[in-house]
């Protein structure tokens, strides 16, 4: 692919021209009350030694009950300019309910401010309670007038 073309041109940050392409290596990690996204964001487009489409930054856009159409439709939680930044320890939307399904999409732009629509880049995720398992081996020893305790943590 050499990249996507917007043809629209209509509403904020939508202008006409070459978008960046998708994002990559998409990671999502339910978690109590919260969700952490990574991802990598999309390199520039060259064609013939021309860069005919820089990125510049990637809008992270959430909502209930549907995914967002634009980077304005919805809660904005990240307008992210450094290339990577969420690529290794990820971004982490917190107060979220847990049980809940929520609707993600990402929104590469460039330089430009071109943006990216595709749906490849929109995810759900649902937080949801962590319980872990009860403790094992637990012992209690008394001794001179103190209690030692021990046990196993669960995995």
């Amino acid at each position: 692919m050499i990249g996507k073309i917007n043809l629209s041109g209509s509403g904020s940050g939508t202008n006409k021209g070459i978008s960046p392409n998708d994002v990559s290596n998409l990671k999502i990690t339910n978690k109590d009350t919260k969700v952490v996204i990574r991802w990598r964001d999309p390199e520039d487009t060259i064609i013939d030694n021309e860069t005919v489409c820089t990125w510049a930054g990637t809008k992270l856009v959430y909502k209930q009950g549907s995914f967002r159409r634009n980077p304005n439709d919805g809660i904005q939680v990240l307008d992210n300019t450094v290339k990577n930044q969420y690529e290794t320890n990820g971004f982490e939307v917190t107060n979220l309910n847990n049980n809940t399904k929520y609707y993600f999409r990402l929104f590469p732009y460039s330089n430009e401010n071109v943006v990216n629509f595709d749906g490849n880049n929109a995810f759900t995720a649902t937080p949801v309670e962590i319980v872990l398992n009860d403790c094992t081996n637990i012992k209690a020893k008394s001794k001179n007038g103190k209690v030692t305790i021990g046990w196993s943590d669960p995995e």
